[in-house]
Protein backbone atom coordinates (compact mmCIF):
# COMPACT_ATOMS: atom_id res chain seq x y z
CA UNK A 1 0.00 0.00 0.00
CA UNK A 2 1.08 3.63 -0.66
CA UNK A 3 0.19 6.19 2.20
CA UNK A 4 -0.21 9.58 1.02
CA UNK A 5 0.17 12.32 3.61
CA UNK A 6 -3.09 14.61 3.39
CA UNK A 7 -0.07 18.08 3.15
CA UNK A 8 1.34 16.38 0.02
CA UNK A 9 -2.38 16.43 -2.17
CA UNK A 10 -1.93 19.40 -4.21
CA UNK A 11 -5.28 21.27 -4.66
CA UNK A 12 -6.73 21.73 -8.26
CA UNK A 13 -9.87 23.91 -8.96
CA UNK A 14 -12.92 21.78 -10.20
CA UNK A 15 -13.01 22.57 -14.17
CA UNK A 16 -16.66 22.14 -15.28
CA UNK A 17 -17.96 21.37 -18.70
CA UNK A 18 -20.96 22.97 -17.19
CA UNK A 19 -21.05 25.11 -14.57
CA UNK A 20 -21.84 23.48 -11.60
CA UNK A 21 -23.36 20.92 -12.93
CA UNK A 22 -21.16 18.66 -15.06
CA UNK A 23 -17.51 18.39 -13.29
CA UNK A 24 -14.23 17.29 -15.48
CA UNK A 25 -12.26 14.49 -13.19
CA UNK A 26 -15.18 12.49 -12.10
CA UNK A 27 -17.92 10.48 -13.54
CA UNK A 28 -21.63 11.90 -13.49
CA UNK A 29 -24.48 9.64 -13.76
CA UNK A 30 -27.79 10.69 -16.28
CA UNK A 31 -30.67 8.71 -15.35
CA UNK A 32 -34.38 8.27 -15.94
CA UNK A 33 -37.09 6.20 -17.84
CA UNK A 34 -37.35 4.91 -21.06
CA UNK A 35 -37.76 7.18 -23.40
CA UNK A 36 -37.79 10.40 -21.01
CA UNK A 37 -34.56 11.75 -23.69
CA UNK A 38 -31.66 10.75 -21.89
CA UNK A 39 -29.84 9.87 -25.08
CA UNK A 40 -31.16 13.59 -26.43
CA UNK A 41 -30.00 14.91 -23.82
CA UNK A 42 -26.33 13.57 -23.96
CA UNK A 43 -26.30 14.43 -27.96
CA UNK A 44 -27.40 17.78 -26.84
CA UNK A 45 -24.76 18.07 -24.10
CA UNK A 46 -22.60 16.35 -26.98
CA UNK A 47 -23.49 19.20 -29.65
CA UNK A 48 -22.97 21.96 -27.17
CA UNK A 49 -19.53 20.85 -26.17
CA UNK A 50 -18.08 20.21 -29.28
CA UNK A 51 -19.09 23.89 -31.15
CA UNK A 52 -19.01 25.65 -27.63
CA UNK A 53 -22.59 26.54 -27.81
CA UNK A 54 -25.02 27.00 -25.65
CA UNK A 55 -27.40 24.10 -24.21
CA UNK A 56 -31.35 25.18 -24.21
CA UNK A 57 -33.16 23.35 -21.98
CA UNK A 58 -36.28 24.75 -21.92
CA UNK A 59 -35.84 28.26 -20.09
CA UNK A 60 -32.36 26.90 -18.69
CA UNK A 61 -29.72 27.60 -21.06
CA UNK A 62 -26.08 26.36 -20.02
CA UNK A 63 -23.23 27.59 -21.82
CA UNK A 64 -20.32 25.57 -22.04
CA UNK A 65 -17.44 26.52 -20.27
CA UNK A 66 -15.16 23.89 -22.06
CA UNK A 67 -15.27 22.53 -25.53
CA UNK A 68 -13.41 19.98 -27.49
CA UNK A 69 -14.05 16.55 -29.08
CA UNK A 70 -16.38 14.00 -27.83
CA UNK A 71 -16.62 10.44 -27.47
CA UNK A 72 -19.69 8.57 -27.14
CA UNK A 73 -19.95 5.00 -26.77
CA UNK A 74 -23.97 4.23 -27.45
CA UNK A 75 -24.78 0.82 -28.86
CA UNK A 76 -28.23 0.99 -28.17
CA UNK A 77 -29.05 2.61 -31.70
CA UNK A 78 -28.03 2.34 -34.97
CA UNK A 79 -25.64 4.88 -36.66
CA UNK A 80 -28.10 6.53 -39.13
CA UNK A 81 -30.72 7.18 -36.05
CA UNK A 82 -28.14 8.69 -34.16
CA UNK A 83 -26.79 11.01 -37.34
CA UNK A 84 -30.33 12.01 -38.20
CA UNK A 85 -31.52 13.41 -34.24
CA UNK A 86 -27.91 14.86 -34.46
CA UNK A 87 -28.50 16.56 -38.35
CA UNK A 88 -32.19 18.06 -36.23
CA UNK A 89 -30.51 19.05 -33.27
CA UNK A 90 -27.92 21.23 -34.77
CA UNK A 91 -29.65 22.08 -38.28
CA UNK A 92 -28.08 19.52 -40.31
CA UNK A 93 -24.52 21.12 -39.84
CA UNK A 94 -23.22 17.73 -38.10
CA UNK A 95 -19.79 18.80 -36.00
CA UNK A 96 -16.57 16.55 -37.01
CA UNK A 97 -15.25 16.36 -33.36
CA UNK A 98 -17.89 13.94 -32.25
CA UNK A 99 -16.90 10.48 -31.93
CA UNK A 100 -19.14 7.55 -32.06
CA UNK A 101 -18.69 3.90 -31.21
CA UNK A 102 -21.73 1.87 -31.89
CA UNK A 103 -20.52 -1.69 -30.16
CA UNK A 104 -21.01 -2.75 -26.55
CA UNK A 105 -17.33 -3.26 -25.10
CA UNK A 106 -16.43 -5.15 -21.95
CA UNK A 107 -15.11 -1.96 -20.30
CA UNK A 108 -12.75 -4.84 -17.78
CA UNK A 109 -11.20 -5.96 -20.81
CA UNK A 110 -11.50 -2.60 -23.25
CA UNK A 111 -9.39 -0.20 -20.37
CA UNK A 112 -6.32 -0.36 -21.79
CA UNK A 113 -7.83 0.54 -25.15
CA UNK A 114 -10.52 3.27 -24.17
CA UNK A 115 -7.37 5.33 -22.45
CA UNK A 116 -6.02 5.23 -25.52
CA UNK A 117 -8.18 6.23 -27.41
CA UNK A 118 -8.40 9.48 -24.67
CA UNK A 119 -4.86 9.70 -25.04
CA UNK A 120 -5.32 10.27 -28.59
CA UNK A 121 -8.82 12.31 -28.93
CA UNK A 122 -8.30 14.30 -26.00
CA UNK A 123 -12.22 14.46 -25.23
CA UNK A 124 -13.11 16.92 -22.92
CA UNK A 125 -16.35 14.86 -22.56
CA UNK A 126 -16.85 10.51 -22.47
CA UNK A 127 -20.26 9.26 -22.42
CA UNK A 128 -21.31 5.69 -21.77
CA UNK A 129 -25.19 5.46 -22.90
CA UNK A 130 -26.17 3.06 -21.28
CA UNK A 131 -23.46 2.08 -18.99
CA UNK A 132 -25.26 -1.31 -18.06
CA UNK A 133 -24.56 -2.66 -22.12
CA UNK A 134 -20.80 -2.08 -21.10
CA UNK A 135 -20.13 -3.84 -17.90
CA UNK A 136 -19.39 -6.87 -19.54
CA UNK A 137 -20.56 -10.55 -18.88
CA UNK A 138 -20.86 -12.08 -15.39
CA UNK A 139 -20.76 -8.79 -13.83
CA UNK A 140 -23.47 -8.97 -11.23
CA UNK A 141 -24.46 -5.17 -11.45
CA UNK A 142 -26.27 -5.27 -8.29
CA UNK A 143 -23.40 -5.22 -6.53
CA UNK A 144 -21.78 -2.37 -4.93
CA UNK A 145 -18.16 -3.73 -4.93
CA UNK A 146 -18.79 -5.38 -8.64
CA UNK A 147 -19.81 -1.98 -9.62
CA UNK A 148 -17.07 -0.14 -8.33
CA UNK A 149 -14.52 -2.39 -9.64
CA UNK A 150 -15.22 -1.75 -12.91
CA UNK A 151 -16.23 1.99 -13.00
CA UNK A 152 -13.52 3.18 -10.32
CA UNK A 153 -10.54 2.41 -13.11
CA UNK A 154 -12.69 4.51 -15.08
CA UNK A 155 -13.02 7.45 -12.54
CA UNK A 156 -9.30 7.73 -12.58
CA UNK A 157 -8.72 7.70 -16.30
CA UNK A 158 -11.48 10.97 -15.94
CA UNK A 159 -8.96 12.63 -13.12
CA UNK A 160 -5.50 12.01 -15.28
CA UNK A 161 -6.84 13.31 -18.34
CA UNK A 162 -9.11 16.32 -16.92
CA UNK A 163 -12.03 14.89 -18.82
CA UNK A 164 -15.85 15.04 -17.75
CA UNK A 165 -16.98 11.07 -17.92
CA UNK A 166 -21.50 10.80 -18.01
CA UNK A 167 -22.64 7.34 -17.82
CA UNK A 168 -26.79 6.86 -18.89
CA UNK A 169 -28.76 5.17 -16.41
CA UNK A 170 -31.86 3.16 -17.23
CA UNK A 171 -34.86 3.55 -13.94
CA UNK A 172 -35.97 0.20 -12.66
CA UNK A 173 -39.90 -0.38 -13.47
CA UNK A 174 -42.56 -0.59 -10.51
CA UNK A 175 -40.67 1.58 -8.46
CA UNK A 176 -43.01 3.72 -7.62
CA UNK A 177 -41.92 3.53 -3.50
CA UNK A 178 -38.24 3.98 -3.93
CA UNK A 179 -36.32 7.19 -3.08
CA UNK A 180 -34.90 8.54 -6.41
CA UNK A 181 -31.34 7.68 -5.63
CA UNK A 182 -31.97 3.48 -5.43
CA UNK A 183 -34.47 3.48 -8.79
CA UNK A 184 -31.63 3.02 -10.68
CA UNK A 185 -31.30 -0.10 -12.38
CA UNK A 186 -28.09 -2.11 -10.83
CA UNK A 187 -26.12 -0.64 -7.92
CA UNK A 188 -26.18 2.59 -6.32
CA UNK A 189 -22.69 2.47 -6.65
Amino acid sequence: MNMVSVSDIRHHETEYIFDPLLPCGVMSIVEGHPGSGKSFFTIGMALAVATGRKLCLGSNVLEPTRSGNVLMFACEDPPSVVKHRIQQMCSGDVPSNIYYFFEPVDLRVARDEIEDIIDSYKPALVVFDPIMNYMGEGIDAHRDNAVRAVLSPYIQMASRHRCAFVVVRHLRKNAQDAHAIARGIGSIA
